[in-house]
């Protein structure tokens, strides 16, 4: 049986706001972009990681509200890294 190799490609420095980001992250790391999660704090991460064809996923560390984030595409949205930890089988098992 052969597994998908899953990427989490963070938003580290704010600038996943065009589409080219996270598809050269996802490239340099050998998996589709499809089989990644945008992880982002803005509505612009969200609207980068549909751009990409990526599934987004929200935190709430970069003042944008849940239904801000969710209106803009993601899939879910958390308000920590703790918080997304604690919930990584509801993203993780979409793969």
């Amino acid at each position: 049986m052969t597994r998908n190799k899953t990427a989490f490609l963070f938003d580290l420095d704010g600038t996943l706001v065009d589409s080219v980001y996270p598809l050269t992250a996802a490239a340099r790391l050998g998996v589709d972009i499809r089989d990644s999660l945008v992880l982002g704090d803005s509505i612009w991460d969200m609207i980068a990681a549909q751009r990409a064809r990526a599934l987004g996923v929200g935190l709430l560390s970069g003042g944008y509200g849940e239904e801000e984030l969710a209106r803009a595409g993601a899939f879910r949205v958390y308000a920590d890294p703790a918080d997304l930890l604690d919930h990584i089988d509801e993203i993780a098992a979409r793969s």
